[in-house]
């Protein structure tokens, strides 16, 4: 088994992301949180630890013109601290996002029984667990 296949099936996949909704991955992880989130408000400190990124490039990330028009970006009252959350044309985004890949796991696993593809998942989430233990 060639184990560089999942990075092939990954970078496809940021591709027809980007093809199909315009967003790279740092866009994607970041409609992805607020969407499981339900779009709760969080400060830039808390969603940088949530997404495993550092401040500065949470910050960078939030600054680019592209992702800037999908959130609503606020400075606290009696602090510096800045609050996040999706606007409206982020919560669009979000839908968007959410039907492609919903269409990309039609396409992978379509001949797919529920069993299989739980099997699968299952598979993923021990190699996912085995990486997690070899590396910190």
């Amino acid at each position: 088994m060639d184990i560089l296949t999942f990075n092939l099936v990954e970078e496809k996949i940021k591709k027809l992301i980007y093809q199909k909704c315009s967003l790279n991955l740092s866009q994607t992880r970041l409609l992805l949180y607020f969407d499981s989130t339900q779009n709760k408000k969080i400060s830039m400190g808390s969603l940088a630890s949530a997404l495993n990124i550092s401040l500065s490039t949470l910050s960078r990330q939030i600054n680019q013109k592209q992702t800037l028009v999908l959130v609503d970006l606020e400075r606290a009252k009696y602090s510096s601290t800045k609050v996040l959350c999706l606007n409206q044309k982020g919560l669009d985004k979000v839908e968007q996002l959410r039907g492609l890949l919903n269409e990309i796991e039609l396409i992978l696993l379509d001949e797919w029984g529920k069993e299989e593809v739980l099997h699968f998942q299952n598979q993923l989430d021990k190699i996912l667990s085995t990486l997690n233990e070899q590396v910190s």
